[in-house]
């Protein structure tokens, strides 16, 4: 568990400094997309760049997680059923015949 906090510590301080970085280039430039094009500073692109990749990352993240929990959650399910099938399997070769 620790070992995940210091990645999350890592990886934010890494976009931290990034951002300060790019933050301190107010350069004009023209940013071209899809509908037409703007004149903005690099430091906007590069804050609207990460912004929108962490939304993806976070995005995809939680679409493999809720899969992932959709497919243990079924699992589950199926080892109830049969461990309830084998229980009654075994309860009716336990009992004996009356003869």
């Amino acid at each position: 568990m620790i070992k995940a906090w210091i990645y999350v510590i890592v990886l934010v301080l890494l976009i931290s400094v990034g951002l300060a970085l790019g933050s301190g280039n107010g350069e004009i430039v023209t940013f071209d997309y899809l509908l037409g094009n703007a004149r903005i500073p690099v430091s906007t692109v590069l804050v609207i760049g990460v912004l929108l990749g962490m939304f993806c990352g976070f995005y995809l993240s939680l679409v493999f997680c809720w899969r992932m929990w959709r497919q243990a959650h079924a699992s589950r399910s199926e080892l109830k059923s049969v461990r309830k099938s084998v229980a009654q399997q075994g309860n009716s070769e336990e009992k004996p015949s009356k003869g």
